[in-house]
């Protein structure tokens, strides 16, 4: 005797449509899973950035002097002259602040004709010290330093660290530290162990000024000259292979 009850369930078009909907679905997660397996296989690395950052002081402090003057004559040499004596008289008022001759570069005299006939001339005088913290009262006596006819502009004083090439070995080791411990954790999540380092790369350090609130803009900062303490940032990208 024929099962009919079968034959009039596989004879009814939805469920015809369900099956072939069914197998489908199964062949569709046989192959999904067959290119991820093979994803893995042929990618079997995990890449991540590590970021190392420190505070430093500036050891290093930049002032820049400008004496300048006309001549009403319109001869180079009378401006000229000028200058030599006041350039004698600022380079004394130095020398009494304790800033050593080696510290200042004099520049030679430089001089512009004007539409009316008289000359300007101008002379700079750079001042490079390791004394950073007195280079801002030194500005400030500077902007009261007085010669007759002339005028003397003193900058903003600029900071420096130089021991960035020597720091920057540091934080890089620190940074590939953290990159792995990154590296480590994404391995763990996906079922898979961290294995030796593949490659690594080490960007331009970003020297920043902190912020006492505790945030930090990533950019480079073009302020941070003017300020004594400074930030220091190094990023390094890593790739692990993965077992």
């Amino acid at each position: 005797m024929k099962d009919t009850t079968w034959h009039s369930f596989m004879d009814n078009q939805f469920v015809r449509l369900a099956v072939v909907l069914g197998l489908a679905l199964i062949v569709t997660a046989v192959i999904a899973a067959g290119v991820a397996i093979t994803f893995l296989n042929q990618h079997n690395t995990v890449t991540s950035s590590g970021v190392a950052r420190t505070t430093v002081q500036a050891d290093s402090a930049y002032l820049l002097v400008t004496i300048s003057t006309d001549s009403a004559d319109g001869s180079d040499s009378g401006a000229n002259k000028k200058l030599e004596a006041d350039t004698k008289t600022v380079t004394a008022f130095l020398g009494k602040h304790d800033v050593l001759d080696m510290e200042m570069t004099v520049e030679p005299i430089t001089t512009t004709n004007s539409y009316e006939g008289s000359n300007a001339s101008a002379r700079d005088i750079q001042i490079r010290s390791s004394r950073v913290s007195d280079m801002a009262a030194l500005a400030g006596a500077l902007s009261t330093l007085s010669v007759a006819g002339e005028t003397i502009s003193v900058s903003t004083p600029e900071y420096y660290y130089t021991k960035i090439p020597e720091l920057q070995i540091t934080l890089a080791g620190e940074a590939l530290a953290s990159a792995q411990a990154q590296a480590k954790a994404i391995a763990r999540q996906s079922g898979h162990s961290l294995g030796s380092l593949q490659s690594s790369s080490s960007r331009d350090p970003i020297i920043q000024i902190p912020n006492t609130e505790g945030s930090y803009s990533y950019n480079s900062n073009a302020n941070e000259i003017n300020m004594i303490q400074k930030e220091v940032v190094m990023t390094v990208d890593a790739t692990f292979y993965l077992k």
